[in-house]
Order: C-alpha cells, then sequence, then structure tokens
C-alpha cells in the first residue's frame, strides 16, 4: 500500500473512518482524510415502532466467525429469554451458523435467511427489526450499520473498528465494550 499511495501515485488518501485514516497515516507519505460515508435513505426509511415481546434484534452481514465476531451472538439467546434473533447474509460460515444455532431456529427464537438482495425484502427486514446487533472487531465502517439507523433501529457495536464511529453511544445506540477472545 506504501507503494500504490506513494506522493508521486497520488496527492490524497480519502478513508471512511477516523481509525482507518491513523492506520494509513503511519505507512503513507501524503495527506490523509476522512471522507466517511452515507446510506440509501430512500431505501432504508425510519418507521414508529411499538415496543413487543420478544424483541426482534437483526444481523446483516457477510456471515464469517472469526472477521464478524458472530460467536458473539451465540449465546444472547440462551442468556436472554424474550429475544428472538434474525441473521441475514451468506458466506463461507452459513453452514456452521446454521449448525450452531439450529436448536433455536428450532424453537423459533433464531431466523437465518441466507444472503437477500431484493433491497424490499431487505428493507421489510430491517423495518420489523426492534434493534440491530453488529459485533464486528475488525469493520473498517459496517455500511449496514448506517442502514440500520436510516430505518431507525438503535444499533449495537463494539468499541473496536469502524462502525462505533457511527454511532452515538446512548442516543442512536450502544458502543460495547469488545470482549477478549
Amino acid at each position: 500500500l506504501a507503494w500504490l499511495y506513494h506522493g508521486r501515485r497520488t496527492s490524497l488518501v480519502l478513508t471512511p473512518t477516523h481509525q482507518i485514516k491513523r492506520d494509513f497515516q503511519s505507512f503513507v507519505d501524503v495527506p490523509v482524510e476522512v471522507l466517511g460515508r452515507g446510506s440509501d435513505t430512500l431505501t432504508f426509511d425510519d418507521i414508529q415502532r411499538e415496543p413487543r415481546t420478544p424483541v426482534r434484534a437483526l444481523y446483516v452481514g457477510r456471515v464469517d466467525y472469526g472477521q464478524k465476531n458472530l460467536e458473539a451472538l451465540e449465546p444472547l439467546l440462551d442468556q436472554i429469554r424474550d429475544l428472538e434473533l434474525w441473521i441475514v447474509g451468506g458466506g463461507d460460515d452459513l453452514e456452521l451458523l446454521r449448525r450452531r444455532f439450529a436448536h433455536h431456529v428450532a424453537s423459533g427464537r433464531a431466523k437465518i435467511t441466507g444472503q437477500i438482495d431484493d433491497a424490499d425484502e431487505l428493507r421489510s427486514l430491517y423495518q420489523a427489526a426492534d434493534l440491530f446487533v453488529f459485533p464486528s472487531l475488525s469493520d473498517t465502517l459496517g455500511q449496514v450499520v448506517m442502514e440500520s439507523q436510516g430505518s431507525g433501529l438503535p444499533v449495537i457495536v463494539t468499541d473496536q473498528g469502524g462502525p462505533k464511529e457511527v454511532v452515538e453511544h446512548g442516543r442512536t445506540g450502544y458502543v460495547l465494550e469488545a470482549a477478549d477472545p
């Protein structure tokens, strides 16, 4: 990357978050600035929600146990009785996820859809949820976090990686300390 972003090849590097800016500044010799990101406000629109039981938590993203820290979601259903967890996404660990959550799927407390490419169907899942969980420790931004906020969902993210930069702790969601691996 240092070769690619050397001053003779580029004059400015734009990053999505302050954390990535700090990482880039350590090995490039050009200015680095935060551009930020946005989300599709036509697809992900805020709706009014009524409190319900069980609370419906939603995860949308690539199904990768290592990079997305999905093992952090497993104990939630055992520890929180009035919780239902929907997991949307595809990836190499989808079958592993289905095996590990099989008893929760069978009991109706978890739903695993696989990847959804239809924008209307995805929008309806965001609208049917009560909160959004994104336990990743390594994402540079987490576009789905902003999409869920655009849908009016409070979000729960870890204090690792870029998603914490788009959450106002206590206002638009919660930034929780990541558990030691």
